[in-house]
């Protein structure tokens, strides 16, 4: 058996999504507990293998970025379970709607459509309340609406989870995803292959909102997805307006519910209309997630 190893980090709940990028980027399991510094901590256990330098070394910067200070990063050898089943144990696969994500070699039950996300993934799992909910705006407004759009962007795209489970659902659409960070798009195009979505389906850029040449000259957007926190998604939205059709859909998710306000009338500011909005909670917070229609 593969000889594990673990660190552990108490964290400011605040710093959380430092800790998820790195453990996308590199792969690595991590599980959360409550921190016995209190209420405003997570404590977070990385569970390694092989050559644990990589992670060493991002786990130092997310510390300078997070203020963590004076805690080991040695690993710890694991010992006394058995660690590899007990990691695939918790990731097991969750269903959403008609979809069924899943990270190992699970089988879809008959009819549900299969996501295959990578094992080390922390985010764009469809875990998380934003991406979840992302993908209950789809079945509602656009599966179960018999819409049938043609050309979709996944702007912030993470994992591809969204735009891969609208190109299993929807043949016909065509997608661009799109991120500002290279690993994220690395990530991308590895679940785009894991899952089998017909080449040139969906093709991937690193850029920074509509800097980049796909975005920017492959719309106007009938669907879009905008999974980011409320600052680029507001700042965005007079791009997303230009780049989509009249009547075309936007989801919206990833702010939080004292950011409602913000982001709601900047849409309607920016040339959309309102036509569906729920909120989700977690254990620590409040997120909101809308749908918008291009006038």
């Amino acid at each position: 058996m593969t000889q594990l190893f673990h660190l552990i980090r108490d964290i400011p709940k605040t710093a959380l999504p430092v800790y998820e990028k790195i453990t996308e980027v590199q792969e690595v399991p991590m599980d959360m507990a409550k921190s016995r510094k209190g209420d405003d901590f997570w404590q977070l256990t990385f569970i390694l293998h092989g050559d644990v330098a990589p992670f060493q070394a991002a786990l130092a910067v997310a510390d300078g970025v997070a203020g963590v200070s004076g805690q080991s990063s040695a690993p710890l050898p694991v010992v006394g379970e058995d660690w590899e089943v007990k990691t695939i144990n918790s990731f097991q696969p969750i269903t959403i709607e008609n979809f069924f994500i899943h990270r190992f070699e699970e089988e879809a039950p008959e009819g549900m459509v299969p996501l295959k996300i990578p094992a080390g993934l922390a985010f764009g799992t469809g875990e998380h309340p934003s991406t979840a909910e992302c993908l209950r705006l789809l079945t509602k407004h656009i599966l179960k609406a018999n819409k049938t759009p043609a050309k979709g962007l996944d702007m912030g795209c993470g994992s591809g989870i969204l735009s891969i489970a609208a190109c299993k659902t929807l043949p016909n659409i065509k997608f661009v995803a799109v991120d500002i960070e290279a690993d994220s798009i690395h990530v991308c195009n590895e679940t785009v292959t894991n899952n089998h979505i017909e080449e040139g389906h969906i093709r991937t850029e690193v850029a920074d909102g509509f800097t980049g040449d796909l975005a920017a000259e492959n719309g106007p957007y009938d669907l879009v997805f905008a999974n980011m926190t409320a600052n680029p998604v507001c700042k965005l939205s007079p791009d997303f307006a230009a780049h989509m059709q009249s009547g075309g859909l936007i989801f919206i998710s990833g702010y939080l519910d004292f950011q409602r306000d913000q982001v709601h009338n900047t849409y309607l500011n920016n040339g959309f209309e309102q036509v569906d909005e729920w909120q989700a909670t977690d254990a620590r917070d409040v997120w909101v997630v809308g749908a918008y229609r291009r006038l």
